[in-house]
C-alpha cells in the first residue's frame, strides 16, 4: 500500500474511533486513503456513495501479534479482514500444494500446527474472510500473522444490513422505472418484481457500440437515461433507422429471431437495463386471460394445454402485447382450423349406436358377417360446413339400412 507512515497513523486513529464519534472529516480522510485499493474501489462502484460512506463509518481496527491465529480451520466467520500492515501465512490440511518456508518459521509451524501445511502468503492491500462471511460457512484455512499486523475489520451484521438496504433501494428504483415503460405497463406487479432480479444495469459512453448487425439476439434493452442510434449497414454504408431515448426499449422486436438485423450505438452517455432473452421470455405474463375473460370461460381453462399453444401465445404477445383479447382469438382460431380437418371415431361406438337404434325398430333385419377390412378405428372426413354429430349419425343409419346388420329375434 502506497501510504506514508504518518498517513497510516492518522488512518488508524480515524478508523479506531467508534462510529458515533467519527466526523465527516474522518470519513472523507478514510475514503481518500482507501479509494485506490481494488477492494474498496469495487465496493464503492457497486453500492453507490450513500451506502459506501455508511460502511466507512462502521469500519473498525484490530492489531495482532506474531503467530497469534487470526482465523482457524472450522471457526465460523463473523468478520471481513483487510490488511493495512503486516504479512500473513495461510495454512491448510491439503498437503499436495506446499511452499518452502524459512527454517525459523518452519520450526514454529511444526510445533504449533504439525498437521497443517503452508499454502501461501497474504500482504498489505489484500483481504480474507469475505466469502465465508457472506454464506455463513466455516473457515477451511488458518491465517497466521508472521509479524505485528494492523487490520481493518468489517462485521458481518453491518455489512449485510447495508447491502440489504442498498439492494432494496435498487429494486424499488428499477420497479418504478419499468412501470413507466409502455412495454411493461400491462404486466402485473408480481411479474415485474420477478424480472427485476434478472436485470443487469449497464452504462455506456458516447459513440460506444452496444451490439452489431449479425450478432446473436440474446437480450432486450431498456433505456433509463440517454439516447441510442439504431442503424443498418449495407455495402459498407450506415443507414440510420431511428433514435430511441429515455423510457424506451429496443431489441425486443427481434427477440424471436436468431441474429440482429441492425446495429445499436450510444449517442450520449447512456444508462441501460439489460434483460437476457431467456429471462424475458420466461417472465412474459401468463395471466392476461384472468383480466379479460370471465371466470367460467372455457378460454381460460384451455389456454395452456400444450407447449405449442404456449409458444403461439408467447410469440403473439410479443407482436401485440397490448391486446391479449386478439391473442386469444388467434389461438382459438388456429386450434379450430387444426381440429376440424378430421375426427377419429371408434367402430365399437358405431355398433352401439346401431344396436340402440334397431332394437327399438320393427324393421326385419338379417345378420351379415363383418368384413375383414374393418379396422378398430378409422377417420371420417368432416367438412366444417356440416354439423359433425348429425353427419355421423346419418351415415351410420344409411350404412345399417343398406347392410341390414341386425336381425330381430323371432
Amino acid at each position: 500500500m502506497n501510504i506514508s507512515e504518518n498517513d497510516m497513523y492518522q488512518l488508524i486513529l480515524a478508523i479506531n474511533k467508534r462510529s458515533m464519534f467519527k466526523t465527516q472529516f474522518d470519513i472523507e480522510f478514510i475514503h481518500t486513503k482507501l479509494q485506490d485499493q481494488p477492494f474498496f474501489r469495487n465496493m464503492h462502484r457497486q453500492i453507490g456513495d450513500t451506502q459506501y460512506y455508511k460502511i466507512l463509518k462502521e469500519l473498525q481496527y484490530e492489531c495482532h501479534l506474531p503467530y497469534e491465529p487470526q482465523v482457524q480451520i472450522g471457526n465460523q466467520s463473523t468478520k471481513l479482514y483487510f490488511i493495512l500492515v503486516g504479512k500473513f501465512l495461510i495454512l491448510t490440511r491439503n498437503h499436495l500444494s506446499q511452499i518452502q518456508l524459512p527454517s525459523e518459521i518452519q520450526k514454529k509451524i511444526d510445533v504449533q500446527y504439525s498437521q497443517l501445511h503452508p499454502l501461501g502468503y497474504l500482504y498489505p492491500g489484500q483481504y480474507f474472510g469475505e466469502q465465508v462471511m457472506l454464506f455463513d460457512q466455516s473457515h477451511t484455512q488458518t491465517v497466521l500473522p508472521l509479524e505485528k499486523s494492523h487490520l481493518i475489520v468489517l462485521k458481518r451484521e453491518t455489512y449485510r444490513r447495508i447491502i440489504e438496504q442498498e439492494t432494496k433501494k435498487q429494486e424499488s428504483e428499477r420497479f418504478a422505472n419499468l412501470c413507466q415503460i409502455p412495454l411493461f405497463q400491462k404486466w402485473s406487479a408480481k411479474t415485474i418484481r420477478q424480472l427485476i432480479s434478472e436485470i443487469q444495469e449497464l452504462n455506456f459512453t458516447p459513440n460506444q457500440i452496444i451490439y452489431q448487425q449479425g450478432d446473436p439476439v440474446d437480450s432486450v434493452y431498456v433505456i433509463i437515461d440517454g439516447q441510442i442510434q439504431l442503424y443498418r449497414t449495407y455495402n459498407r454504408n450506415s443507414l440510420p433507422l431511428i433514435i430511441v431515448g429515455s423510457k424506451e426499449c429496443f431489441g425486443e422486436d427481434e427477440i424471436l429471431t436468431q441474429f440482429r438485423s441492425h446495429s445499436a450505438k450510444s449517442l450520449t452517455s447512456v444508462k441501460l437495463y439489460r434483460i437476457l432473452k431467456n429471462k424475458f421470455l420466461d417472465n412474459i405474463p401468463q395471466d392476461y386471460t384472468s383480466k379479460y375473460f370471465k371466470k367460467d370461460s372455457h378460454h381460460k381453462l384451455s389456454i395452456y394445454q400444450n407447449e405449442d399453444q404456449f409458444r403461439i401465445y408467447r410469440s403473439e404477445s410479443l407482436k401485440n402485447i397490448n391486446s391479449p383479447a386478439k391473442i386469444m382469438q388467434r389461438i382459438l382460431t388456429r386450434n379450430k382450423e387444426k381440429n376440424k380437418t378430421h375426427q377419429s371415431i371408434s367402430f365399437q361406438k358405431i355398433n352401439e349406436l346401431i344396436k340402440k337404434d334397431f332394437r327399438q325398430s320393427n324393421t326385419p333385419t338379417t345378420i351379415l358377417q363383418k368384413s375383414n377390412s374393418v379396422h378398430e378405428h378409422t377417420r371420417i372426413h368432416a367438412n366444417g360446413k356440416f354439423d359433425k354429430t348429425n353427419y355421423l349419425l346419418r351415415n351410420i343409419k344409411m350404412r345399417s339400412t343398406s347392410l341390414s346388420v341386425w336381425k330381430k329375434p323371432k
